[in-house]
C-alpha cells in the first residue's frame, strides 16, 4: 500500500490520471463495449468510473498524509519552544 500512495504522490500522477481517463472513455473503446451490448457498456462505465474515483481518492490521500505530517512537525515543535 505504501507503494501505491508513493506512486500517487509524484506530480506526474494526475497527468497520467487525465490520460488515462482520455484513453478509457475514448470512441474506440465505447464502441466495443457498445457492441456487447447495452448492459455491457454500462457495465464498462461504471467499472471504468469507479476506478478512476479510486485512483483520485488515493492520490488525494496521500497528498494529505504528507500535508498533514509536515503539520504536525511544525504544531509539535511550536509546542516545545
Amino acid at each position: 500500500m505504501k507503494k501505491a500512495g508513493y506512486l500517487a504522490d509524484k506530480p506526474g500522477f494526475s497527468l497520467f490520471l487525465f490520460f488515462l481517463c482520455l484513453v478509457l472513455f475514448s470512441w474506440p473503446l465505447l464502441s466495443v463495449a457498445r457492441s456487447h451490448g447495452a448492459e455491457s457498456i454500462f457495465n464498462y462505465l461504471i467499472f471504468v468510473w469507479s476506478i478512476i474515483i479510486l485512483l483520485l481518492f488515493l492520490s488525494r490521500r496521500s497528498r494529505d498524509g504528507a500535508a498533514s505530517g509536515g503539520k504536525d512537525r511544525a504544531k509539535g515543535e511550536a509546542k516545545d519552544v
